[in-house]
């Protein structure tokens, strides 16, 4: 996951910069890649993005869902993207 939302950053954002954070404790792991790309407009469902040939947030969301974690990309045109992902402490 990360590796691809670092990848995504880099080809898709036109960034001037990206951040990934990772954060470790008692509540698990989160992992918070963050650039100030383009952005773009979320769909209302990750699936409607296979339409048009993307599909690295879907297998993002599939690998997240495999290790119970969770997947949250917010997006805004024109001023970037984050994306965190979070996996629970068992």
């Amino acid at each position: 996951i990360a590796q691809e939302a670092l990848n995504n950053a880099r080809r898709h954002a036109q960034a001037e910069y990206i951040h990934a954070e990772i954060e470790y404790g008692s509540g698990g792991v989160t992992l918070k890649v963050t650039d100030n790309g383009r952005g773009f407009e979320m769909p209302a469902h990750l699936n409607q993005l296979t339409r048009s040939g993307h599909f690295g947030l879907i297998g993002m969301r599939e690998r997240a869902q495999l290790v119970a974690g969770q997947l949250a990309i917010k997006s805004v045109p024109g001023e970037g993207t984050v994306l965190t992902f979070s996996i629970p402490a068992t």
